[in-house]
């Protein structure tokens, strides 16, 4: 074998195994994004206790500067069985700057480091007339509903 044929075959065998290694990075970016997206929506659940729900219009996520970013999203509340009232919050889009990454793969964990809001639509709906309520919940107003739902 000649210098010349080693060199070609050692070239192709490089060419192989980084085809090889992007192509899985590849399948990898689309697995996390698909498995993500429902992965935020049980944190959600799971930390609210089945109170709150989420449900995500659009995933994206950018590895350089690992920024999340949730569209149409939208926050409503489930337990609307003994609450008087029902909170939904809709989002156009939410902007997410994770600190790391491998916690949300490996321990389902979510470490925020700024989250970001644009054009949010909060609805409070009553779902109890007034004298269904009692002496303490008549003095709900929209602020204090508010501040529960913020909190």
């Amino acid at each position: 074998m000649t210098a010349k044929r080693i060199t070609r075959r050692l070239t192709r065998i490089a060419a192989f195994i980084l085809g090889f290694i992007v192509v899985l990075l590849a399948v990898f970016h689309f697995w996390f994004v698909y498995h993500a997206k429902s992965l935020i929506e049980d944190i959600v659940e799971k930390q609210s206790k089945g109170k709150l729900h989420l449900s995500i219009g659009k995933f994206r996520f950018n590895w350089m500067n690992r920024k999340m970013e949730l569209r149409n999203a939208v926050f409503y509340s489930t337990d609307t069985a003994t609450a008087p009232t029902a909170n939904r919050l809709r989002v156009d889009r939410i902007q997410i700057q994770v600190k790391e990454i491998l916690p949300l793969i490996f321990d389902k964990k979510f470490y925020i480091d700024s989250i970001k809001l644009v054009n949010p639509n909060i609805t409070v709906t009553k779902l109890r007339p007034k004298d269904t309520l009692s002496a303490k919940d008549t003095s709900l107003s929209i602020p204090q509903e508010m501040g529960r739902i913020y909190n």
